[in-house]
């Protein structure tokens, strides 16, 4: 939440259970932290790079000594201006991201790629992602599920090896029910088949998370 704040979205709790989350154009500031969360750092990369001044993402701990090099040449050539401490963070970042085509490394996350999927239809211009060696499929496949749910549109192969996005879409505005996390529930769910009954809630059966397999 920090993040989205200081680029300019607004905030707000309406209850216990709901926030409202009005988007910015414009950066609050120009450091940010991801904390010690890899997600953030790896995802929020291409989204901060679609603004055109300079700013600048970190962490701390354990996140400063994992290599984060893969994202440079896709952002390169996707038109943003990025530099990291030989392949580390902190990222220095200059956009605006325009479009074009790009390869991206899946083997090491696909935190990365779904962050291009979420900043890219916002370019001035088409975007092309090549991926090789995809790993966590069911991520990525969460993402193109949620950029549906907001109105956005691209094409894409079965084996989400390419990815064919059309610029200057918009995100429609919605009230959106987030799911609750297989993996997390994964745990309670083990102890009520080997211990007794145990009842979770505001889990989907139908979700695309990888751990809901967890059932079968």
């Amino acid at each position: 939440m920090a993040i989205i704040g200081g680029m300019g979205a607004t905030v707000e709790n309406e209850s216990p259970n709901a926030i409202a989350i009005t988007g910015g154009n414009e950066p609050r500031r120009r450091d940010f932290n991801a904390g010690e969360a890899g997600l953030s750092l790896r995802m929020f990369a291409p989204i901060l790079a679609l603004f055109d001044r300079e700013v600048a993402l970190t962490g701390k701990g354990s996140l400063l000594a994992r290599p984060i090099g893969m994202i440079e040449g896709p952002l390169r050539a996707l038109g943003a201006r990025v530099r990291t401490e030989n392949g580390f963070p902190p990222v220095t970042l200059q956009g605006p991201l325009r479009g074009g085509r790009a390869e991206v490394d899946g083997s090491v996350s696909s935190q990365f790629l779904s962050g291009l999927l979420l900043a890219t239809p916002l370019c001035e211009n088409d975007t092309t992602l090549i991926v090789n060696g995809l790993k966590s499929a069911p991520y990525v496949r969460m993402t193109l599920e949620i950029l549906r749910n907001f109105a956005l549109g691209l094409d894409c192969d079965n084996e989400l090896t390419r990815f064919d996005i059309p610029g200057r879409q918009s995100y429609r505005p919605l009230r959106y029910r987030v799911e609750g996390d297989w993996s997390g529930a994964a745990f309670l769910l083990v102890a009520g088949a080997v211990a007794g009954r145990a009842a979770v809630r505001d889990l989907n059966p139908s979700s695309l998370q990888a751990d809901r397999r967890i059932l079968e």
